[in-house]
């Protein structure tokens, strides 16, 4: 698996790596998400990626923004915000343009 090393993400990333959760072996692998040339890819390896997103939509941008990361980060729920901004659509006509926006936390504070 990928080395990953905690760290908090004020600015945003367009790619974005994390360990699940795991209390017993086997665990399941890092995770990576990153937009490349439009598309948002994941890996378990760093090296082989493959789409998440449909070949009908393009991503102008993808930013991952972190907080919490590291354990007993000083009481902090670690959460990511995600923004996504982009178009749908096979012509001009038919395009729309959308901008997203969530935040996901997880399940089990370590606080």
């Amino acid at each position: 698996s990928l080395p990953i090393t905690p760290a908090d993400c004020p600015d945003g990333e367009s790619v974005f790596a994390f360990r699940p959760f795991c209390e017993v072996a086997p665990c399941s692998p890092v995770q990576v998400y990153r937009l490349q040339s439009g598309i948002l890819e994941r890996s378990t390896d760093g090296i082989n990626y493959s789409a998440v997103t449909s070949p009908s939509i393009v991503l102008e941008d993808v930013q991952f923004y972190t907080n919490g990361a590291t354990v007993n980060d000083g009481g902090i729920q670690p959460w990511v915000l995600i923004t996504i901004r982009g178009r749908a659509g096979d012509t001009a006509r038919s395009t729309v343009y959308f901008n997203l926006q969530t935040t996901v936390s997880q399940r089990l504070p370590d606080i």
